[in-house]
């Protein structure tokens, strides 16, 4: 594979990524950066198998506290004041500008997890304190010298508070909060390491000139600190997931769109959860699948059960049921099922390890419902419900008083002539897909239109590629089967095609006229809209811009 790949003209690894932009090491000039689009949150798998909220830093324009949606109160803002810690020019001024009065920046939010770490890079300037605050309680602060580096006094729903230099004066100031919701994030400067909630000082020489420097705010469920990620509107992240418990190497995650109907899909104490006679709920009771101690424990008799319904789904589309389920012992047997129980159920058998269960089905009556029944009375625990319009699970959408929707994903690159093989060329993918979705793509080049295209795609139970050039169909065959992992590639030159699969030859055609292109989708129909995405993960994509060989597809598509 080393010694095909320097011949490639663009390489997709998933590795690296930010807002918008999944990074191709080839070619090495940022000219084969694929676009990212998903106009939502969504979730992945993370390296320590982990579901994990992607992007996981909560907060909004992360660099730029004078932007919308922080709002600023008595205080002043400098945009690139001074060298912030990655050695750009991007740091922030905050400060004060009226006496007698609290002076701070913040930003609001709506996360009901009671777990969360706050940090921020801050530089003392001309004044020395600052302090991190959580605006929903007057025991939610802490405080920080920069001048000493020193930890200040902390409210009591803070767990705990650490100061840890990065150099040139910077410190990353973080705070752990353990009791609440975020109605709100704050930013205060205050003149002492002891102020009370709210960092409330005096300022006789209030002059918008003196105050700290600022830069890099993170927010991220969990005890923890996790690794900084900047962001500005917290759309179109990459999900690179971990599949299998986590650890290996990354896959890029594409799927349709969907809508959790399930409202409060992890606090299952709340009244949107019905609860049948003999069945209780205690909240928060342990670890759950996204790491914190959020999954609530359920105790019944043994024939009762705890449910949503009502949820309004078409009478002609599927929908599917999801729950994380895990046993207080093992052994445990419960159901999974609709509100009417002589349609469908699936037995659920719990183990002691965190497991998600499914039941899909078509809904009569119209309406639907998640029921997780025969309970026993020594209980379970349970995290992550879902109920979704779709014949299959997609990746867990997190609800609170409302239903949720995650977007569709798009993986695609235009204006990119020069790194498409124009006379001939391969087209490679390592892909995964568990889910049945007609028309679902896997690795397309395009005009950005349907006139142009070389496309590969789920088509029943075979994958299928379609040619066409000026809205001529050239090809059109099917062949082997979507399900599962494999490896594809389609080599084509005028009236030469092959298609290799998992080493093998598959098909071959003879009558092909190669289209004119110019851009290259991943996972992503060929207009680089998200209306068929793969629904499943892509390990590689590759493009080359000469026909390969025989041998050498064999080679490259072998498992």
């Amino acid at each position: 594979m080393s010694n095909l790949l320097s011949q490639a003209s663009l390489v997709m690894i998933p590795s690296g990524y930010k807002e918008d932009v999944v990074y191709s090491p080839i070619p090495t000039n940022g000219n084969g950066d694929l676009s990212f689009t998903r106009a939502s949150n969504g979730t992945r798998i993370n390296s320590a198998g982990l579901v994990e909220v992607c992007p996981w830093n909560f907060v909004e324009q992360s660099e730029t506290i004078g932007t919308s949606p922080w709002s600023n109160i008595n205080s002043g803002i400098t945009s690139n004041a001074t060298t912030a810690p990655n050695g750009t020019t991007t740091a922030e001024k905050l400060m004060v500008t009226t006496a007698n009065t609290p002076h701070q920046v913040q930003q609001g939010f709506n996360n009901d997890n009671a777990n969360h770490t706050v940090f921020i890079y801050a530089k003392k300037s001309e004044l020395n304190f600052i302090q991190l605050a959580l605006g929903n309680s007057t025991e939610q602060y802490a405080n920080f010298n920069l001048n000493t580096g020193v930890v200040g006094t902390k409210g009591s729903y803070c767990a705990s508070s650490s100061m840890e230099s990065v150099g040139d004066g910077w410190y990353k100031c973080i705070a752990y909060f353990n009791q609440g919701t975020i109605p709100s994030l704050m930013i205060y400067v205050t003149n002492s390491a002891s102020s009370d909630w709210g960092g409330v000082v005096s300022y006789s020489g209030a002059n918008n000139t003196d105050g700290i420097f600022v830069w890099g705010y993170q927010l991220n469920i969990g005890s923890t600190a996790k690794p900084y990620f900047p962001t500005t509107d917290r759309l179109n992240v990459p999900r690179l997931t971990y599949q299998n418990g986590g650890g290996g190497c990354p896959s890029l995650l594409l799927e349709k769109q969907s809508t959790n109907l399930v409202t409060y899909s992890e606090q299952f104490d709340n009244a949107d959860w019905t609860k049948q006679s003999g069945v209780s709920v205690t909240a928060n009771q342990t670890i759950s699948p996204d790491g914190t101690q959020n999954a609530d424990l359920v105790v019944g008799g043994g024939s009762s059960g705890i449910f949503q319904s009502g949820k309004t789904v078409s009478t002609t589309v599927a929908n599917t049921k999801s729950v994380y389920l895990k046993g207080v012992s093992g052994g445990e047997v419960v159901r999974l099922q609709d509100p009417n129980q002589t349609l469908g159920y699936t037995v659920c058998t719990l183990t002691t390890s965190w497991q998600r269960f499914t039941l899909s089905e078509v809904q009569s009556g119209g309406v639907a419902g998640l029921w997780v029944t025969l309970i026993p009375s020594g209980g379970i625990y349970i995290w992550g419900a879902q109920l979704e319009a779709s014949s299959y699970p997609t990746s867990y959408i997190p609800t609170t008083s409302a239903s949720a929707t995650r977007v569709g994903d798009a993986c695609y690159k235009t204006g990119i002539s020069s790194l498409i093989g124009q006379t001939s060329g391969v087209l490679f993918a390592d892909f995964k897909v568990d889910n049945a979705n007609p028309g679902a793509r896997i690795i397309s080049v395009s005009d950005g239109t349907f006139a142009n295209r070389i496309v590969l795609l789920q088509d029943g139970s075979a994958i299928r590629v379609f040619v066409a050039t000026a809205s001529v169909g050239q090809v059109d065959i099917s062949f082997g089967t979507w399900l599962g992992r494999h490896k594809i590639a389609v080599a084509y030159a005028n009236n030469d095609l092959v298609v290799f699969l998992d080493g093998v030859l598959a098909a071959t055609d003879t009558s092909i006229s190669v289209p004119a292109c110019s851009d290259a989708q991943v996972g992503t129909r060929e207009d680089n809209t998200d209306a068929t995405p793969l629904q499943g993960t892509i390990n590689q994509a590759i493009l080359f811009k000469t026909r390969l060989t025989n041998a050498e597809l064999a080679s490259l598509t072998t498992l």
